[in-house]
């Protein structure tokens, strides 16, 4: 393992900028000169607000969100299930499915209330439906997600204990972290996009990343290795290690202005990164 990984999290737990961040930091360090991979462990997208997805999804031939396919586009994930190795798909359900509107309500603020479809590249691809919330969706929603598994291949019907055990086992955390641990040999830097506003995708990244960046709409807040293995230090799971809780607590080492998407190149000043990659 040579090269140095850093994390990307956001502090909301949606529409923090992560992945334009994330994307921007890429390019910019290879402005430089340095190799750069991205990888983004966990992914959950939703059939309804990106709904291209599913199109896009169906002509690669693989199940992944806007977010890589993004990464897709700029050239820094080649091999989605190395890069993206769990990718979840969302659908809000037909508000008629429920008795009262607190229980609607109540499944629209839980991603694992709406996940219908998963892919799990785990030595091989393979699919799994969550029937139970699937039979939720709006019927023409159903019907588009059903034809979409079809032209992907097989899969097993699941429940959402059964997904969240999985993806919280320790079997797929060390899978994980053999992946990122081998594109650190080939990489200078690997940018890891975690998951929502966690501050890693997955505990067993913790011992191995460089520097932490929480990304909040305008600004980036870098932490230093030490500072963010202290305070993971006895962690036994990841369910509570969010964002806003490191950043209550600890102050960052390093703070940069964040601009907007569509009001500048998407490059990272040089004076900036030079400060990024200088603390890790």
């Amino acid at each position: 393992m040579s090269g140095k990984a850093i994390v990307i999290s956001g502090l909301l737990p949606q529409d923090s900028g992560k992945t334009y961040f994330t994307t921007s930091l890429a390019k910019s360090l290879r402005s430089l000169g340095y190799s750069v991979s991205v990888s983004k462990p966990v992914a959950a997208h939703s059939a309804w607000f990106q709904h291209i997805s599913l199109t896009e999804s169906a002509s690669l031939g693989v199940l992944v969100g806007e977010d890589v396919l993004n990464y897709l586009r700029e050239g820094l994930i080649k091999k989605v299930d190395e890069q993206n190795p769990i990718d979840i798909l969302t659908a809000p359900p037909d508000i008629n499915t429920y008795p009262t509107v607190t229980l609607y309500m109540e499944a629209l603020s839980s991603s694992i209330m709406q996940a219908v479809l998963a892919r799990i590249s785990f030595y091989g691809r393979k699919y799994f439906i969550i029937e139970k919330n699937l039979n939720k969706v709006p019927k023409f929603l159903k019907t588009e997600i059903i034809n979409l598994v079809r032209r992907l291949g097989s899969y097993e019907l699941i429940s959402t204990d059964w997904l969240i055990n999985k993806l919280t086992s320790e079997e797929i955390g060390n899978y994980i972290n053999s992946l990122i641990r081998e594109m650190l040999s080939r990489n200078d830097y690997v940018l890891i996009e975690s998951f929502n506003d966690a501050i890693l995708p997955v505990l067993s990244l913790a011992n191995i990343i460089d520097s932490l960046i929480i990304v909040a709409p305008g600004k980036a807040l870098i932490y230093r290795r030490n500072k963010v293995s202290n305070y993971l230090s006895g962690a036994t799971s990841i369910s509570n290690l969010l964002s806003k809780e490191l950043v209550s607590l600890l102050r960052p080492d390093l703070i940069i202005e964040v601009i907007p998407s569509d009001t500048g190149s998407g490059v990272i000043r040089e004076e900036d990164i030079r400060k990024i990659i200088g603390i890790t």
